[in-house]
Parts: structure tokens; sequence; C-alpha cells
């Protein structure tokens, strides 16, 4: 059974206050939008990796979104 993560509403709002779509981060960060959403919903948990893309692509610290 998978584990169960808390959804991340950082990295949600985030994107809903820049008016940046999944889509956009998925192209800017080089992360699928099915691991961004499923990270959103906390069905995913990403590693250092990838959150350091996901902040560089959003040119903001990593503790800012997640």
């Amino acid at each position: 059974m998978p584990e169960d993560f808390e959804k991340n509403r950082k990295l949600f709002l985030y994107l809903f206050d820049h008016d940046i779509t999944q889509s956009e981060l998925a192209k800017r960060s080089g992360v699928s939008i099915p691991l961004i959403s499923m990270n959103i919903k906390g069905r995913y948990k990403m590693d250092t990796e990838q959150k350091q893309k996901i902040a560089n692509a959003l040119d903001c610290e990593v503790n800012e979104v997640f």
C-alpha cells in the first residue's frame, strides 16, 4: 500500500497566486505534469532534485513551495 503523503498546499497556493499552470511549471522545470499533480494531491513525494528543479523554475527557494 502506498505511503500517505500530506497534500502540498504550498506549491498549489504558489501556482495559484502567481497564475502558473501545472503545464507551464512542467515545461519550465522538466518535471512531468503527472508528478506535479500527484505531489499536490499528496500521492507522490518529490526527491531533492525534483524539488530544486521546481524551485529554480519558479525562481524561489525550495522551502517556499515545499
